[in-house]
């Protein structure tokens, strides 16, 4: 009677799902989006120690290993260890990157405010977050969040821009390129 009692108590702690978090993850997303707003408003940074700040934050608040090997697909696999750890040394620099350059101020991109449209559980057992960028010179832009938790840390695996997810417009391009030259051509190239 005991071995099925602690059976269906284990059958109910597995089956519950990876919602038990959510705050914890909500927290996660609003203190990042208040780090990065600190920068912005920062009237003493330079634009370059601003993108040097903004990077740290992005890659310290991005599984970009996990994106990047998601990115990759099945190449990943027919990649060399060293391959693989010089790829993700490069994917981490070039995601952040091409992230970060989106908010340049030259390019018409005067963020005056993050806000948090929504948070909630989504179809994969972590959370979804809505957020508006509200830019002081054009149109407000949409950026939403796909935050997990990944060994007790929230984590952000994915970015969609306007509708337009960066890990699937990533994965597409990365797949052809690996299809045509391999990952050492990716590797080159990036």
């Amino acid at each position: 009677m005991k071995l099925l009692r602690l059976t269906a108590l284990l059958m109910i702690a597995t089956a519950a799902p990876a919602y038990a978090d959510s705050e914890s993850c909500k927290n996660f997303v609003t203190n990042t989006t208040g780090r990065a707003m600190d920068i912005f408003h920062d009237t003493k940074t330079d634009a370059t120690a601003k993108r040097k700040a903004l990077a740290s934050i992005f890659k310290g608040a991005v599984d970009t290993d996990w994106i990047g090997r998601a990115v990759l697909g099945r190449y990943w696999k027919t990649a060399t260890p060293e391959q693989q750890q010089t790829y993700l040394q490069l994917y981490r620099e070039y995601l952040a990157s091409s992230y970060i350059s989106k908010f340049d101020p030259e390019d018409g991109m005067e963020v005056d405010a993050i806000k948090l449209l929504s948070f909630a559980p989504n179809d994969s057992g972590g959370f979804l977050a809505k957020t508006i960028i509200d830019n002081k010179s054009e149109e407000d832009v949409h950026v939403d969040y796909v935050v997990e938790d990944v060994a007790g840390e929230c984590k952000v695996h994915d970015v969609k821009v306007e509708g337009v997810s960066v890990l699937i417009s990533q994965r597409s391009e990365f797949g052809n390129l690996a299809g045509n030259k391999g990952v050492a051509g990716i590797i080159s190239i990036m």
